[in-house]
């Protein structure tokens, strides 16, 4: 079994943001998580920081490629908390944009080596109701393909119930459910 973090929890909050990346501390995280033992990291893209954060650049990816082998701290999963502010479950520009952000960042967590990519539906993503799956899953199935082109496994984090969750994961072969006890 492997102990991990959310990016952002090991150094002080900016912006006064707790689950966000931590534009001027991010670095800090590896020797931290080194030092308290801990295996790997989730990594955060959204659209705070996005313009620092080092997936976006493959110089960046390198980067923290470097501090992972450095000090044995692996970047696992990626959370897209970028649909936080592309909601696809939103209008049509927004799930358009949503879609293009996503597809974008699974091909820069393949090239971190990630072997998941997390999808929150929290938030202005919330998907409630029947009605806004039944929009969302034909998305999750193209999704969950692209992501197995990219040896990443797609994860989704929701606030439906579990019914809901429980249809969603046997009605998509390959989708997979995360549980963030730390919010639940």
């Amino acid at each position: 079994m492997k102990l991990g973090t959310m990016q952002g929890r090991l150094v002080a909050p900016e912006d006064e943001r707790i689950q966000s990346f931590p534009i001027v501390a991010w670095r800090e995280e590896f020797p931290l998580a080194a030092e308290l033992e801990l295996a790997c990291i989730e990594w955060i893209y959204e659209r705070f920081g996005a313009d620092t954060n080092p997936l976006a650049s493959d110089a960046g990816v390198e980067e923290v490629a470097n501090l992972s082998r450095a000090y044995g701290v692996q970047v696992e999963s990626v959370c897209a908390d970028i649909l936080m502010d592309f909601p696809v479950v939103g209008a049509n520009q927004d799930r358009r944009d949503g879609a293009k952000q996503l597809e974008w960042l699974m091909g820069r967590a393949a090239a971190l080596g990630a072997s998941r990519m997390i999808l929150p539906f929290l938030g202005g993503n919330m998907a409630r109701s029947a009605e806004v799956l039944e929009r969302v899953e034909p998305l999750l199935r193209d999704w969950v393909q692209k992501a197995a082109e990219h040896d990443l496994e797609l994860h989704v984090e929701t606030a439906l119930p579990p019914p809901l969750q429980r249809r969603l994961v046997r009605e998509i072969p390959g989708l997979r459910i995360t549980w963030d006890i730390g919010n639940s």
